[in-house]
């Protein structure tokens, strides 16, 4: 269960990088 937490959290953080300009949250990456 851990792992596919973790996996749905990522992809929604790729889907926000890319519906905004994603520099701010890369730069908290």
């Amino acid at each position: 269960m851990g792992f596919q937490r973790f996996f749905d959290l990522s992809i929604r953080v790729l889907l926000a990088s890319e519906s905004t300009n994603g520099q701010s949250l890369n730069q908290v990456a």
